[in-house]
């Protein structure tokens, strides 16, 4: 009956070390290549969408890692104090330990590159717009831009209304004629200077492209973290598995060769 109950002990114990070893395995080569690879596609990124993402699946990883650590650490090492000195074979130890070490071997690494994650994700960043679609912000200075542009020319309509108007006063004192079937034509709509639209142009060009380069640079800074993250994860599921493999082979052996 112990030894029913120490071997269900110790298939619990490989069971949990199993599923964390595939929960960083997963992580390591499925999900967070797959946030790369949607980071890449993007052309800006924000907190509502793919930071979000990127803050769940490490916040979701540490407590999986934690539960299925302690899960699997002390049903291991309950089956070890609870064996019977010629049945304490040190794979039960040395799985055990597996854990931890691959913990912490996984989060020496990523842990500082998972904070800097976490506390980007809370940032917002410039959205830069599509083609077909502008911003709410580009919009309004567009419609600022085009406000002034009208004033100006309907200013510079009036000077020279009344300055035509001055003239033809003049030539009206100076000659002493009356022309009544007369009538002064409306002067012609001048159309937009085209250094200033031109200006106009390139200053929305300088702030795109400023927006552009920030995102860039904060696009690569957030990959190149990700990178981190998946390389320590890759070290806690190898060091894990090896762990997970000691147990699996360990309970193959005394139940079929003991």
């Amino acid at each position: 009956m112990a030894g029913t109950c120490v071997t269900t002990i110790k298939v619990l114990g490989a069971t949990s070390l199993g599923l964390l070893a595939g929960n960083l395995t997963y992580q390591s080569v499925e999900s967070i290549p797959l946030l790369i690879n949607q980071l890449k596609a993007k052309v800006s990124i924000n907190s509502n969408e793919i930071l979000g993402k990127v803050s769940l699946v490490i916040i979701n990883t540490r407590i999986s890692n934690l539960v299925l650590g302690a899960i699997s650490t002390g049903f291991l090492g309950l089956a070890f104090i609870a064996s019977a000195p010629r049945d304490k074979h040190p794979y039960i130890l040395y799985s055990a330990l597996s854990v931890p070490i691959g913990i912490i071997s996984s989060y020496y690494k990523t842990f500082k590159y998972e904070a800097k994650l976490l506390k980007k994700s809370k940032q917002v960043l410039p959205v830069i717009p599509n083609q077909d679609q502008s911003t709410e912000k580009d919009l309004a200075k567009k419609q600022d831009s085009q406000q002034e542009l009208e004033k100006k020319r309907e200013s510079d309509e009036d000077s020279q209304l009344g300055k035509s108007y001055i003239h033809v006063s003049d030539e009206d004192s100076s000659s002493n004629t009356s022309t009544p079937n007369s009538s002064v034509p409306n002067s012609p709509r001048q159309p937009a200077s085209s250094e200033e639209s031109k200006s106009l142009k390139d200053l929305e060009h300088e702030l795109t492209i400023e927006e552009e380069v920030e995102n860039a640079l904060y696009k690569k800074e957030y990959i190149n973290d990700l990178g981190h993250v998946k390389s320590g994860y890759n070290i806690g599921s190898s060091i894990t598995g090896l762990g997970f493999l000691m147990v699996v082979v360990g309970l193959i052996g005394d139940t079929f060769f003991l």
